[in-house]
């Protein structure tokens, strides 16, 4: 995450909803209503509805990160199968990275102030509409939107297909043994196909964590984008 927040969008951002939080406390009126968003002047309530956005975002990737080391590890005693665990664990993946690029978007609507309903503020809309004042940040929400198409059409095939077989579970799967199949083969050649299954689970995590981190160098990229717009839209409401 520190690509992401060594951006100066980000540090503006943080220290503004900072701001706003310890003025209220300071002043004893914090309440619920602070978390409201149509809460506060028209500065406040653009802070606080940036900030959301970014954490909606951000909880997006810590999740990604958590759900790659699952294949670093031995199969918990779950109610799943050991390849439905392997296989439930990629397709979050797929749908949680996916999401990246909506939040993103939406997250670039409220900088911008278009005003896009949550539905309508998907990554096309917003890239089109954006064009107009920062040519830039179009080009880089287009950049993010090609890295993630592989993993856009594959959100598809899951969400309304009714699952991905995947090329990374398949080849996790060719070494997968029920343990009685030792008394069959031999305890030396299940040993083998163990450990070749724990080399492809290493592979696939490797993979994923340079997928995440190159979707984070691209959302860093977008933020970088709109960091002069961003300071002169809360300076003028400020």
């Amino acid at each position: 995450m520190d690509i992401l927040y060594k951006t100066r969008f980000l540090q503006n951002l943080l220290i503004s909803y900072n701001e706003l939080h310890t003025a209220e406390i300071e002043n004893k009126t914090i309440s619920s209503n602070f978390y409201n968003l149509e809460y506060g002047n028209e500065f406040e309530k653009y802070i606080k509805r940036i900030s959301q956005r970014w954490w909606l975002l951000k909880d997006y990737l810590f999740s990604l990160d958590k759900i790659g080391t699952v294949f670093t590890r031995n199969f918990p005693v779950t109610d799943f199968e050991e390849m439905e665990w392997w296989q439930y664990n990629y397709e979050n993946f797929v749908l949680r990275l996916s999401a990246t690029l909506d939040q993103i978007s939406k997250l670039t609507n409220e900088v911008y102030s278009f005003g896009l309903k949550e539905k309508d503020a998907n990554w096309s809309s917003v890239r089109d509409k954006v064009k107009a004042q920062n040519s830039h940040c179009a080009e880089c929400i287009g950049n993010l939107q090609k890295y993630l198409e592989p993993y856009i059409v594959e959100r598809h095939i899951v969400a309304h297909c009714g699952g991905l077989a995947s090329t990374d579970i398949k080849q996790i799967d060719n070494y997968y043994f029920d343990k009685i199949e030792i008394h069959f083969f031999g305890k030396d050649w299940y040993e083998e196909k163990e450990l070749k299954r724990k080399e492809e689970l290493i592979k696939l995590n490797k993979k994923l964590s340079l997928i995440v981190l190159e979707t984070k160098v691209k959302l860093a990229d977008i933020l970088m984008s709109m960091e002069v717009d961003f300071e002169k839209s809360y300076l003028n409401l400020k």
